[in-house]
């Protein structure tokens, strides 16, 4: 006779990039998200983003959703809840004064919203940085500190609206993707710099899944907390160039790189 099912000890909440959703993320993704190393169980939740894209988000620019990874379709008529691409919130862009770009992040407050009810809902709850961090995001029992983040192609919101997100206490772990010209280096260290203790990583394309099983993992009780060695320990499918942050597995600062406090970022 089988005993009750082993409890996951570290619940991870996905959240699917720009015209994602979540089937298009759990396909590609599903098989880094496995058991963990050492027995230790993680579960995984895919979430789809609240607001779906039509080919009038994109503007006159070039742009499409294949340049964005993405498998889903502008096609209105041949669209499936596998195909529909979704977004946590579209940008406008204010270039009436040619020394400052002024950022405003649409759809936000309602994003906000969803998140906050999705979350007070689970039966396990997942634990959140600053429970009350904004109007749409009131305080609540279910709501508890992160134990860690990761940003693969993160940017800082510049909206002036969402100071208050800032600074990011939770470790957190940045992917900046080598060859990203979508979220380019330079803007990736926007968010960096608003984080008070981060680990950066250079992703060439590898397999990073016992990395990243790893570093997850490590955040159970009596864990390394994000303290695990770098990609290229994992073995030949995991080579990286590691960024210097405040963790093990980044010693050696590189051109790409930026310490904690310093400028170079």
């Amino acid at each position: 006779m089988n005993g009750p099912a082993k409890k996951a000890v570290v619940r991870v909440l996905t959240l699917p990039g720009y015209t994602q959703n979540a089937k298009i993320l759990e396909k590609k993704r599903m098989s880094t998200y496995t058991c963990g190393l050492n027995g230790a169980i993680h579960a995984v939740v895919f979430l789809d983003p609240p607001h779906i894209l039509d080919k009038v988000d994109f503007g006159n620019g070039t742009a499409t959703v294949a340049d964005f990874d993405s498998e889903s379709s502008l096609d209105k008529e041949q669209r499936t809840p596998e195909t529909t691409p979704r977004a946590w919130f579209t940008a406008s862009h204010d270039h009436s004064d040619p020394n400052k770009i002024e950022t405003t992040y649409n759809m936000m407050d309602e994003t906000i919203a969803y998140l906050h009810d999705f979350l007070i809902q689970q039966e396990e709850p997942f634990d959140m940085e600053k429970p009350a961090l904004h109007p749409k995001f009131p305080a609540h029992p279910k709501l508890k500190p992160l134990k860690f983040a990761i940003f693969c192609g993160g940017f800082e919101a510049t909206d002036p609206a969402f100071g208050s997100f800032y600074p990011i206490t939770t470790p957190t772990l940045h992917i900046i993707g080598k060859n990203d010209t979508i979220v380019t280096e330079e803007k990736s260290k926007t968010l960096i710099r608003r984080c008070d203790d981060y680990r950066v990583e250079m992703h060439d394309g590898a397999n990073w899944r016992h990395f990243l099983t790893a570093y997850i993992t490590s955040f159970t009780e009596g864990g390394e907390q994000g303290d695990v060695p770098p990609p290229s320990s994992f073995g030949p499918q995991s080579t990286n160039t590691s960024a210097a942050g405040t963790r093990q597995g980044t010693p050696d600062a590189t051109e790409n790189a930026g310490v904690k406090a310093q400028s170079s970022l």
